[in-house]
């Protein structure tokens, strides 16, 4: 399950829609569970994971602001392609 950290800070941008980011369709449901299908955007994954990683990273820098993961990376790299200029929230505890 999510973490509710994440929500917390989701629920700060309320009037926003959210891109996600996820290796995990069971988060990507139950985020939309929570937030509304037209809430959450994703990403259509072609099955090439190289191309499809690097999309997100691209179209994840184009965000005002990012929520990422203490424990990945991912984030990190779509705030660098952003040339820093995203607001970043970690969900921690």
């Amino acid at each position: 399950p999510i973490s509710n950290r994440y929500i917390e800070l989701m629920n700060e941008y309320s009037n926003n829609n959210f891109f996600v980011c996820s290796d995990s369709l069971e988060t990507i449901f139950e985020l939309k569970s929570i937030f509304g299908e037209n809430k959450i955007i994703t990403y259509p994954r072609t099955g090439k994971e190289n191309i499809d990683c690097f999309v997100e990273l691209l179209l994840l820098s184009k965000n005002n602001y990012l929520i990422g993961s203490p424990i990945s990376t991912f984030s990190e790299v779509a705030w660098w392609l952003s040339n820093c200029k995203s607001e970043v929230k970690i969900a921690w505890k």
